[in-house]
């Protein structure tokens, strides 16, 4: 794309100093930080809570960018061309979605945002899709899964650029359909402004955030949030009880709503995993479906779930297929046969680990076991909230690494030990190599018990030294297993 086909009504002036000539210049990329070969880039100088463009422009001029775009005048060769503008961040879409060739208006999109039960819901609907034969992607915090692999990336969709960049990519790989999780943080950087969407969804909406200081207060979280709501879309999806102005056909999900749970009850699956069983209520009928999740915020995401595939066109009975789409890393169970149940989750501060081990005591007819750790060289105060939890919620606790970097094992798994009370240590042991740790709670469980494995979810590496080495800790549960003659 040349420079003037890209600029066309963007609101810019060439900066004092520098170079104007861009009618040789090509561009196929929309940069935000330095790139290994940034020759054909334009280079967005953008700023935000987390990160200020500024710093990569050196770095992205040696690697052969010549075009830049800022708001402030910077420090480069004079052969550089430089353009000032208001607003980059109010523009990077604009300009990326250019340069990639619209791929939001040629892929079908649904986007998800909500407090909670985000990438539950994405990782469900595109589930229930795959099974109807849908080439469709799902976009969460944890990177891009392709069917049942997850190709991870740090920031993957840190901004409006990248997110074109990902659904270009996406699209030359074959997909047609995207469920994208998006949070306050990245709509309020306007990562989707310009966007249009077949199904937008907001799950839930209460100021979890606030706590980490990322927005002024309960207002901005809000508006935050409802920035995707205003975007244009055929279908925007509600909690039962939420009036909010929006784009499209609003769908309410919840008791009383469009999309609504009947007769809730726990039982298990064909597979023996434990879950919750309900009527699924629609406006196309009505379905018996099934869970494998006992959490009860498990039924509203599977409401979710359904009311977006069913927007974006999967059949009615296709719904009852909720029995086999799982949440991966997200009270995840890895293993049940009915009397020994093991389940592998996200959760890695004291009140996430509480709340998990509450909501799966009543399955436990002997332990509750969890095995937990804490990452090295920074968060050491998590690690006293890590203790208190486990001490107040379980019956007994393998304490183990969980990426401890360069800091020794040992020393944080007693960390977490020294906010137990004496009894409650007792009821502790400490393995600091996480794989043989696994392995011994898996040999350890008796009828009836309940094992948690908290901290990584998805992630399949421990970080190690500064290194990413590879764990998998489903693999390892199934090795343990087999050799416990359980699997």
């Amino acid at each position: 794309m040349n420079f003037e086909e890209l600029f066309e009504g963007i609101d810019y002036r060439f900066a004092d100093g520098y170079a104007k000539d861009v009618l040789s210049i090509t561009l196929t990329d929309v940069i935000t930080a330095p790139e290994q070969d940034a020759a054909h880039s334009l280079y967005v100088a953008t700023r935000s809570v987390l990160t200020d463009g500024a710093h990569g422009m050196r770095a992205a001029y040696d690697n052969g960018c010549r075009l830049f775009l800022c708001e402030w005048l910077p420090d480069l060769p004079r052969d550089a061309v430089v353009l000032l503008c208001a607003d980059t961040m109010r523009v990077l879409g604009t300009l990326a979605s250019r340069v990639y060739g619209y791929p939001e208006r040629t892929l079908t999109v649904a986007c998800v945002t909500g407090s909670a039960g985000k990438s539950s819901v994405v990782m469900m609907t595109a589930q229930l899709m795959l099974r109807e034969g849908y080439r469709v992607a799902a976009v969460t915090t944890d990177g891009v899964w392709r069917g049942d692999k997850l190709t991870r990336a740090d920031a993957i969709v840190a901004d409006a650029a990248s997110l074109r960049r990902l659904l270009a990519t996406l699209l030359r790989e074959g997909f047609t359909h995207v469920i994208l999780e998006l949070s306050a943080y990245q709509l309020s950087e306007k990562i989707a402004d310009g966007m249009d969407f077949t199904v937008t969804a907001l799950t839930n909406l209460f100021p979890n955030h606030l706590r980490f200081g990322e927005f002024g207060d309960e207002r901005d979280y809000k508006e935050a949030k409802c920035q995707l709501l205003r975007a244009h879309a055929a279908y925007t999806l509600l909690p039962v009880g939420m009036e909010l102005q929006t784009g499209g056909r609003v769908v309410f999900v919840g008791e009383g709503g469009d999309f609504a749970a009947r007769d809730v009850r726990d039982s298990f699956g064909g597979t023996g995993v434990p879950g919750k069983r309900f009527a699924l209520c629609t406006p196309l009928g009505e379905c018996e479906v099934f869970v494998p999740n006992l959490a009860p915020f498990a039924v509203q995401n599977a409401l979710f779930a359904a009311a977006i595939a069913q927007a974006l066109g999967v059949d009615g009975k296709a719904l009852s297929h909720l029995a086999h789409t799982t949440a991966w890393g997200r009270m995840e169970c890895v293993f049940s046969d009915g009397e020994r149940h093991v389940y592998v989750d996200s959760a890695y501060e004291g009140a996430d680990i509480a709340r998990t081990l509450d909501l799966l005591a009543p399955l436990a007819t002997g332990r509750l076991c969890v095995l937990v750790g804490s990452v090295g060289n920074r968060a050491r105060a998590r690690r006293a909230d890590i203790g208190r939890a486990i001490a107040a919620h379980a019956d007994f606790a393998y304490l183990t690494t969980d990426d401890p970097d360069g800091e020794d094992p040992v020393s944080i798994c007693e960390e977490i030990r020294a906010a137990m009370p004496i009894g409650a240590v007792e009821r502790t042991a400490v393995i600091a190599d996480r794989e043989r740790a696994i392995e011994r709670a898996v040999r350890e469980l008796r009828r009836g018990d309940v094992l948690l494995i908290v901290g990584k979810g998805n992630d399949t590496t421990q970080l190690v030294r500064g290194v990413r080495v590879p764990l998998c800790e489903r693999e390892i549960v199934r090795k343990a297993l087999r050799g416990a003659h359980l699997y």
